[in-house]
């Protein structure tokens, strides 16, 4: 089937937390259709970004635990 529920809350899930942050938001638009409107690419990059700084914040306190 091509309908995923859990897939389609996944992907509105990312979509929220994406508008929370507010960095696509446009002028006349609501944070949530922001994103929806953004240009795919743009999205994915700042997804990747997100994870690569979670990730280096969480090396740096493993290093720091030790």
């Amino acid at each position: 089937s091509l309908y995923n529920p859990l897939l389609t809350l996944s992907i509105l899930n990312s979509l929220y937390n994406i508008a929370q942050d507010g960095i696509f938001t446009m002028q006349g638009e609501t944070p949530l259709v922001s994103v929806q409107l953004a240009n795919l690419f743009d999205i994915l990059t700042y997804l990747s970004w997100k994870s690569a700084c979670n990730e280096y914040e969480k090396t740096l306190n493993e290093l720091h635990n030790k």
